[in-house]
């Protein structure tokens, strides 16, 4: 089971240097994530659609591609012991609100998913997953 932090949905469905890797780890293996990840993925086609970054029609395509994703993917909601954890210190500090809901999360799955791997590109998290137990896609 593969936890999918925003970082790397965002660089798949924009398409970003280097997406081709990640969205065949994507494919081939079950996901899970946090609501969050939506809502920040959401957010970021309308601020690229504000700034005219992106096209109205690319804009409902990626839109429509998240509502698909949502429906595959399991998805976790953010419940009250994930924003008691995410509220709490980090190994490695500063970490970011949003960021400290997807570590929180990645925990809360471990429990369920022994076996879970993250996958992400953001450096913070991928700094803390290690301290915390976690392991990132590609390691042990």
């Amino acid at each position: 089971m593969i936890y999918v932090e925003t970082s790397v949905l965002l660089k798949v469905l924009l398409r970003e240097e280097g997406f081709e890797t990640s969205a065949e780890i994507l494919e081939e293996n079950p996901c899970i994530t946090s609501s969050l990840t939506f809502m920040e993925a959401r957010r970021a086609i309308s601020r690229l659609l504000s700034l005219k970054l992106l096209k109205e029609v690319d804009s409902k395509d990626l839109i429509g591609a998240l509502q698909i994703l949502s429906r595959e993917w399991s998805v976790m909601e953010i419940t009250k012991e994930i924003q008691h954890r995410a509220g709490q210190g980090f190994e490695i500090e500063p970490v970011r609100t949003l960021d400290a809901i997807h570590l929180a999360t990645a925990l809360e799955c471990r429990q369920i998913f022994k076996d879970l791997k993250v996958l992400t590109f953001d450096k913070r998290i991928e700094e803390n997953l290690k301290p915390m137990g976690l392991h990132s896609y590609g390691s042990g």
